[in-house]
């Protein structure tokens, strides 16, 4: 949950601020992160305390609508609601707990909360805002009733991907892969990898932990990997080529080391290969309403 009222979810984290937490450097003031803003091509460090804490990931009412006249804050309870089962998760699997405990309950939750990363980062909330807005048939698509705001038919469209998603990725498999003392994982404002030709989807959880999912052909389980160097680089080198705002690095060695692919033609051609996808409905058979 974010800082400040309760009521007010006005400050909104594209990556939920307790993920961002595992990558401060305790040699910096103000228990900072080591980031690179991709648009200013500045690199500094951001201070983890506070109201503003991790400014670079905020957006002032991401997740809000006022379609209606009101604050529309449905969206961002609902991401706090599975971002506290996720953050019990990413604690366990961070120190390699053994056996990791959930319910049945949370588990979804969480699931939930792991497929959502996907959909949460205000440059992809904007590209679906601008494809709607070239093509106004997507409105009957995306919408149960395609007289809503644009701005809530948006919101609500990440609720009904997320619930969909669950359910073709249920049971799961999970891997979740170490990184070694010596070396650590980045995390940029997409921490997620969906290409198809992968055999997992990847998701940053913490600066030694990077998931691996797909859906389980028998039964919901787990397992802990140690990872090897050249595996660490690859998955470094797709996070951030994956980035479009910023990225993040547990030493500015590490950052340093990466930020020099925002300036490569590799970048540039995977940011004009960006596009939405329309897929099918398969599992939902009511929609949800995001008014308040």
């Amino acid at each position: 949950m974010e800082e400040g009222k309760v009521t007010d979810y006005k400050k909104n984290h594209g990556v939920p601020r307790f993920m961002l937490e595992y990558w401060v450097d305790p040699s910096t003031s103000h228990k900072g992160v080591h980031v690179h803003e991709v648009k200013s091509r500045r690199s500094y460090v951001s201070t983890g305390e506070g109201k503003k804490a991790f400014s670079f990931a905020i957006t002032n009412d991401l997740y809000i609508h006022t379609g209606y006249g009101n604050r529309a804050v449905g969206l961002e309870r609902w991401f706090s609601r599975l971002e506290d089962a996720l953050a019990a998760l990413v604690h366990q699997v961070h120190v390699k707990k053994e056996p990791i405990e959930y319910t049945s309950f949370t588990y979804t939750k969480t699931l939930m909360a792991i497929i959502s990363l996907e959909c949460r980062s205000p440059y992809n909330i904007q590209k679906i805002q601008k494809a709607i807005e070239e093509d106004k048939s997507l409105r009957e698509i995306i919408s149960p009733d395609p007289s809503h705001p644009l701005e809530q038919q948006i919101l609500e469209n990440i609720v009904h991907l997320v619930s969909e998603q669950v359910e073709s990725l249920t049971p799961t498999e999970m891997i979740f892969f170490l990184a070694p003392r010596s070396r650590s994982w980045v995390i940029g404002d997409r921490p997620y990898l969906t290409d198809d030709r992968l055999e997992y989807r990847f998701v940053v959880l913490t600066n030694k932990v990077l998931l691996g999912y797909r859906r389980s052909p028998d039964e919901d389980k787990y397992q802990y990997q140690e990872v090897k160097e050249n595996f660490i680089e690859n998955i470094n080198r797709m996070i951030t080529l994956q980035a479009r705002e910023w990225l993040v690095a547990d030493t500015s060695a590490i950052l340093q080391k990466y930020v020099t692919l925002f300036d490569s033609d590799e970048w540039r051609t995977s940011v004009a290969a960006d596009h939405i996808s329309l897929l099918p409905v398969r599992n939902l058979t009511s929609g949800w309403t995001i008014n308040k």
